[in-house]
């Protein structure tokens, strides 16, 4: 089986940083986050990284040193995995979700801005797959409304658009390590922030609200247990010594895919539609309305090439079902979900297989056509 992904780290790599931070005995809040917080800094270009459990936990940790709660609302992309609106809910705030652009994956500006309301102050936008928003136009927009911005860079470490690298172009920018994210640390995220005072505040509430003090420590406020290992970050920080090289086998690898498949009328590739300079988290096509996608996600397995959806429109899940959206209010990001397959990306993935899955792909899709009688569900 060619598996969608698999992290790009060996054992010998951090060997020796293991064996290091197991004999001084400390294990979180130390000197390899300190170490990896700075190196992400450099790729990011903001001055302070606060590094978190997950992307969820740096979305919700952003949203709260932000001042988001009840009654608020924040925009939210809707082609997203639900992280991005789960992070809203549990600030006590709505998502208010905004469809994506009809060929593309990012967030529709116009529909955006039809959704701004008396109650809305912030907007989160997504860079899908590693391919960057228009931080610009969101910014102006936001500058508009008196919105905060709230970047959810889950998928785009080391991505630029109009030279504003994502995660650096809002308030706060949030970043996963995942073990399905270019640069892993099991699990993990970070938040990257121009503003000094912001960044104090999220290191605070990172750890339970609490300072130092001269016995014990003060708790200044209601915080949580967002701290990332010592461990955790020893791993990123293998990475991230070579994160250049990185992004360009992932780029070679992707342009790959592009250049087989561009022929195929049946299969779209909105990821090279999109200005700037992605870092191709995940190589995602849209299918063909005529496609049953999750056929295709059946044959490309029975030919041992796992695969599947893009990600999710979020409205459509019953999780957000009390917030009004019915599936036929954001009718891009619905296609999106039902049309969009995930193609493996591979560390050192090279052309044989690259070659194999685009065949596969091709097969599968000539024995995936729909019926044009049958409903579109």
């Amino acid at each position: 089986m060619i598996q969608i992904t698999r992290p790009d780290l060996t054992f010998d790599e951090v060997a020796d940083d293991l064996r290091q931070i197991l004999a001084s005995g400390r294990l979180t809040d130390g000197p390899v986050l300190a170490r990896f917080e700075s190196a992400l800094s450099n790729i990011i270009g903001a001055p302070h990284v606060v590094a978190t459990t997950s992307a969820t936990t740096a979305l919700h940790l952003s949203l709260v040193a932000l001042g988001i709660g009840p009654g608020d609302e924040v925009l939210v992309s809707d082609f997203s995995f639900p992280a991005s609106a789960n992070a809203i809910v549990q600030c006590g705030a709505v998502p208010v979700f905004v469809d994506c652009r009809q060929d593309g994956f990012d967030l529709d500006l116009v529909d955006a801005g039809k959704r701004v309301s008396a109650r809305t102050r912030a907007i989160m936008p997504v860079h899908p797959f590693g391919m960057p928003a228009d931080i610009v136009a969101i910014s102006q927009l936001a500058s508009k409304h008196g919105l905060l911005i709230i970047e959810d860079a889950a998928c785009a470490l080391g991505a630029s658009r109009e030279g504003i690298s994502c995660g650096n172009g809002g308030n706060t920018g949030c970043f996963s390590f995942h073990p399905r994210k270019l640069v892993t640390t099991g699990e993990g995220g970070a938040i990257a922030t121009t503003d000094e005072e912001l960044s104090a505040r999220l290191r605070l509430l990172r750890s339970h609200g609490a300072k130092p003090s001269v016995v014990g420590q003060e708790f200044l406020e209601n915080g949580f247990n967002y701290r990332l290992s010592e461990i955790s970050a020893s791993l990123g920080l293998a990475q991230l010594h070579r994160f250049a090289p990185m992004i360009d086998d992932r780029r070679r690898t992707a342009q790959a895919y592009q250049n087989a498949l561009s022929n195929f009328e049946d299969i779209l590739m909105p990821q090279f539609g999109s200005p700037g300079f992605g870092t191709f988290q995940s190589f995602v096509v849209l299918l063909g309305d005529h496609v049953d996608r999750n056929h295709v996600v059946k044959e490309m397995r029975a030919r041992k090439v796992e695969t599947t959806l893009g990600t999710y429109a979020q409205h459509s899940q019953p999780a957000f079902a009390r917030f009004g959206c019915l599936p036929g209010d954001l009718p891009h990001s619905l296609r999106a979900q039902r049309q969009s397959l995930t193609l493996p990306l591979l560390p050192h993935m090279g052309m044989e297989p690259v070659h194999y899955v685009v065949d596969a792909l091709v097969a599968s899709i000539h024995a995936s056509y729909r019926n044009p009688s049958d409903e579109t569900v």
